[in-house]
């Protein structure tokens, strides 16, 4: 607010200061040097309320514009060369809104930029985390705060959060040594399986992408870590693999089931053909509807088979070898 009141206090009393010398020097019949003062009232105008600056410089220049009609009425030469003037001052204070428009549009959508960034750092279910030359944390993000347990200011600055979070020195060496191998080579490495142990002792399983990264300034490279917990997903692989195992072992049980139901009734029908009983025809069609519906669960047990053969085939999460 008082920003804006001296910014408009300095237009108002730069151009009627101006306007005053310009009385003074047109009555003495100058007409030239003196309207460049203007200038002073325009660009800071321009430059304030670029939306508001061309509005702005034709009504300043009519300060200069109306005392030069005023005092060379019959001089057109000298009219005509201040309109051409108050063009000018027009001119140049549309360049500069615009250019002050630009700059602060540029400033605008980088700050968009900034903020969509930081949106995809701080993604609660990413881990992002980014270490110096000698392995110490000096990014951090939500997610490797929800993943890990450990909050940001226990682990900024640390170079030993690895060995607490990483149960198994195997996974440590083998951790540190492909980070060697891409600082070295300003590589990638995509696709690490590591177990975390989280502060609380849970274990979670995440999968790890590492990238190294320089800039011009500076020959040692950080390395950018972006691990994504897959906990659930094994958890619910593992499900699926118990649930398809139980629908083969049940198929399996139905074949065997059928044998045994389709033996006693042979039995059945053999043991009617020899004793000619009265209730013959009876049975024998009983037992042919009991041989139909096992012959049914037969088909229906082929197209389980068949299905199951399918998900093994097109799902990776139906494979055993996973």
């Amino acid at each position: 607010m008082k920003k804006s009141l001296l910014i408009n206090n300095t237009i108002l009393f730069s151009t009627l200061l101006i306007f005053v010398i310009s009385l003074q020097m047109l009555s003495r019949g100058i007409t030239f040097v003196f309207p460049h003062l203007f200038y002073i009232p325009i660009l800071i105008s321009a430059y304030y309320y670029p939306k508001k600056g061309i509005y702005a410089a034709a009504g300043i220049s009519l300060f200069y514009v109306i005392p030069v009609i005023f005092f060379f009425s019959g001089d057109i030469i000298v009219i005509f060369s201040a309109l051409i003037r108050m063009l000018m001052f027009i001119v140049i204070a549309a360049l500069v809104s615009y250019l002050v428009e630009r700059s602060l549009g540029n400033q605008e959508e980088n700050e968009h930029l900034m903020e969509f960034q930081n949106r995809i750092i701080e993604n609660p279910r990413v881990m992002v985390t980014v270490s110096d030359s000698e392995n110490q944390i000096i990014i951090w993000n939500k997610g490797a705060e929800n993943i890990t347990g450990y909050p940001k200011s226990e682990v900024l600055g640390r170079s030993d959060i690895w060995r607490q979070i990483l149960s198994d020195n195997e996974d440590i060496e083998e951790l540190k040594s492909r980070i060697r191998k891409i600082k070295s080579n300003l590589g990638n490495i995509d696709g690490i399986p590591l177990p975390l142990v989280r502060k609380d002792g849970e274990i979670r399983y995440v999968v790890v992408s590492l990238q190294a990264m320089n800039s011009k300034q500076e020959d040692i490279s950080k390395i950018l870590g972006i691990a994504v917990d897959i906990t659930e997903n094994r958890r619910l692989e593992a499900e699926n693999r118990a649930a398809l195992n139980q629908i083969e072992n049940n198929v399996s049980k139905m074949y065997i089931l059928n044998d045994q139901i389709r033996n006693p009734l042979a039995i059945i029908l053999g043991q009617i053909e020899i004793k000619q009983s009265t209730s013959r025809q009876i049975i024998c069609e009983q037992v042919i509807q009991i041989n139909d519906i096992i012959s049914q669960l037969d088909r229906d047990s082929i197209e389980s088979t068949k299905i199951i053969d399918y998900l093994r085939k097109h799902y990776g999460s139906f494979n055993e070898e996973q």
